[in-house]
């Protein structure tokens, strides 16, 4: 499931392995996954990749081929301490970047739990919305002019079924 095991960590514990990329000990490659760790071994995530230089052709190798078996193009493994400015490579970072964030939120979140705490501070709460509400933009630019207009005829539609039109 993952593609790296610290050689120093202790196997009991999950922060001894990075470059989670199969869904389930069994399942396949997640896709997704696999382009959200080259990202992060091109330095796309605030700490680095997490692993020692010498092992990041290999996880790349690795993590590449599972694209290509996907017949996606992956991005070429880079010094991973200069960010690329093109557009593939930086929503791949966003995307690293998202998952790290949810990796850390859960882990977080299972600690407050754990000592009777409120899940989030009222601060980070409002940080999760932020982040929420500005996910939600990159939806709209999916959107095609088609589902503009039959959201705004449903709008209309409801507007006179209120006003008894």
């Amino acid at each position: 499931m993952y593609d790296w095991v610290d050689p120093t960590g202790d196997p009991e514990m999950k922060s001894a392995y990075l470059y989670l990329h199969h869904d389930g000990p069994k399942g396949p490659a997640n896709i997704r996954a696999c382009m959200a760790g080259i990202a992060k071994l091109n330095g796309a995530v605030v700490g680095g990749s997490g692993i020692p230089d010498n092992d990041r052709r290999g996880v790349y190798n690795h993590l590449a081929a599972h694209l290509i078996e996907a017949d996606i193009q992956p991005n070429e493994l880079t010094d991973g301490k200069s960010a690329s400015a093109r557009y593939g490579d930086q929503a791949d970072g966003a995307l690293a970047t998202v998952y790290a964030f949810l990796e850390r939120s859960g882990d977080l979140l299972g600690l407050r739990r754990g000592k009777g705490q409120v899940a989030h501070t009222a601060l980070n709460a409002k940080r999760l919305e932020w982040l929420y509400d500005a996910l939600g933009e990159l939806r709209v630019q999916l959107d095609t002019p088609q589902e503009d207009a039959a959201r705004e005829l449903a709008r209309f539609i409801q507007l006179e079924q209120e006003l008894g039109v």
